[in-house]
């Protein structure tokens, strides 16, 4: 059964960063040089189009919906948000990147001042964190049956493995 594709998640269903962070445009996921930023939105959007690329270039679309349609048993409404998880985990995995220790340490942003947090200036757990908490609300607040409510929470834990470990297996 043919889900949206991979393009049309990020086109339709995927908020923008600008929708999930408060004053986005303050927050820098790379600095190239020492007038040069990349934006936490702009890193956003350029990853998705690699993506997007990528799949259209292999053709794997059918083989994501294939896996989804599996594990939602050909529920396809289920199988639509297992989806959506899976290209948000792409998305969304570099979020954590609004550390404000971040922002000083590795961004050298002068918008932000240093923070006490026990995670000093990580980002791929804060990014992890933000992706549990903001899919697993929504997944609370669906009307799915407590049964796709838990499959779906299953696997919103399982996709922050990635984006724990994004650095850890040599990805930037």
């Amino acid at each position: 059964m043919g889900l949206s594709s991979f393009s049309e998640i990020v086109k339709h269903k995927l908020s923008p960063v600008s929708r999930l962070i408060d004053h986005s445009a303050d927050y820098w996921a790379h600095i190239k040089g020492v007038a040069e930023t990349e934006t936490l939105e702009q890193h956003t959007r350029l990853v998705l189009s690699y993506a997007i690329s990528i799949v259209e270039k292999q053709q794997i679309d059918g083989i994501i919906d294939s896996l989804c349609n599996s594990i939602a048993s050909n529920d396809k409404r289920l199988a639509e948000d297992i989806k959506l998880l899976f290209v948000a985990s792409i998305a969304y995995h570099d979020l954590g990147k609004i550390n404000p220790n971040f922002q000083v340490d590795k961004m050298h942003n002068a918008k932000f001042k240093k923070e006490r947090l026990s995670i000093d200036s990580e980002h791929s757990v804060l990014s992890a964190f933000l992706f549990l908490h903001y899919f697993a609300d929504k997944t609370n607040k669906s009307d799915f049956e407590p049964k796709k409510k838990e499959l779906l929470f299953g696997i919103i834990m399982l996709f922050c493995l990635p984006i724990l470990k994004h650095h850890a297996w040599g990805l930037t």
